[in-house]
């Protein structure tokens, strides 16, 4: 039997407090890096690299949640890659390696932000992109807005027989 002493540390130590922090974010990123809601049109994603020609690319708005978007998304439907770049560096809190959540959702219900849950309530999906991190993701044909948590560069690829296209909505 093993016993551990935890004396006065309690909930508010400052130690036990960062240790806690550390396994809800290890548990969160354990947990699912993809968040898809009913209707999105995604079925399934994968951040291996699977063979894919592309058909078209779109450079997705480097905009964070609580911007408006300012390009419309087409896309014919099937699989597509994405790939998240452009993270900040220099800043004592830039991590190593960056992270960012995509979510998307239909031209026809724009985004709005909801700061207190940190997402956007009309979303259709949103899944979680790692720094040049190809990762593949299935989606239904349609027109979508696109923003990312961090405001990085995006970039969509329609792997063939997919395809994507990209106008102004403004």
């Amino acid at each position: 039997m093993v016993r551990v002493a935890v004396g006065h540390l309690g909930i508010g130590d400052p130690v036990v407090r960062r240790h806690l922090l550390g396994a809800a974010l290890a548990a969160s990123v354990m947990l699912g890096a993809c968040s898809l809601d009913p209707g999105s049109g995604a079925a399934s994603t994968s951040a291996t690299s699977h063979p894919c020609t592309v058909t078209g690319a779109v450079e997705l708005d480097p905009l964070t949640f609580a911007a408006a978007p300012r390009t419309a998304v087409t896309l014919g439907g099937g699989t597509y890659r994405l790939t998240a770049t452009g993270f900040l560096r220099g800043g004592v809190l830039d991590p190593a390696v960056g992270r960012t959540t995509l979510a998307w959702g239909p031209t026809s219900t724009p985004p709005t932000y909801a700061p207190g849950p940190a997402n956007i309530p009309q979303r259709a999906g949103q899944l979680y992109l790692v720094e040049k991190v190809p990762t593949d993701v299935q989606l239904s044909a349609g027109t979508f807005w696109f923003l990312n948590s961090n405001g990085v560069h995006v970039r969509l690829e329609a792997c063939s027989p997919a395809t994507a296209s990209s106008t102004s909505v403004r």
